[in-house]
């Protein structure tokens, strides 16, 4: 049986990294997190001045094409702020004969988005917590989903949001 590709994507603050940490367990698969690789490189003396960024993506990108050539689903956590990103990964699904399963969090409420972002401790070694000025940077090179996509919001409660990506994972297959 094929695995899947299950791309969590969206602005800093809006519940990738918790919904995808669900989504992980749930399908009992890998995650990746985009975040946790460049912290590693950060680590390693690989700033961004070396492009750790794109870096981080090249790394995911193969270890989630590792995964898949073996059968094997993988749950990708990144803001994956460019088409080019998500089309690299969908394609690599199609390559591999897997699903892609997109999923995309936002927040359509800035004052619990500045909230949330405040509030938040990620807990990566070596990892600096965003500020807003940051994912509204951000926000401005987002570009648009374009895959059929579950899309959670932020201002739903987490236990909704969590029964709406348990439906929206055992549906796709």
């Amino acid at each position: 049986m094929a695995g899947r590709l299950v791309m969590f994507t969206g602005l800093p603050g809006t519940g990738k990294s918790v919904l995808a940490e669900y989504a992980a367990r749930f399908i009992e698969c890998s995650l990746l997190s985009k975040d946790t690789i460049e912290a590693s490189l950060w680590r390693s003396d690989v700033g961004s001045e070396q492009n750790s960024g794109w870096a981080s993506y090249e790394v995911m990108t193969t270890l989630a094409e590792c995964q898949l050539r073996l059968g094997q689903s993988v749950v990708l956590d990144s803001v994956a702020t460019h088409e080019r990103i998500r089309s690299t990964w969908r394609d690599m699904a199609l390559k591999h004969g897997a699903s892609f399963v997109a999923i995309e969090c936002v927040c359509t409420d800035e004052m619990l988005h500045r909230t949330r972002l405040s509030q938040r401790s990620r807990n990566i070694p070596g990892w600096y917590e965003i500020d807003w000025s940051q994912v509204a940077a951000t926000r401005n090179r987002y570009e648009p989903c374009v895959d059929q996509r579950l899309v959670l919001n932020a201002i739903t409660p987490l236990d909704d949001n969590l029964n709406a990506l348990r439906d929206y994972l055992s549906g796709a297959q």
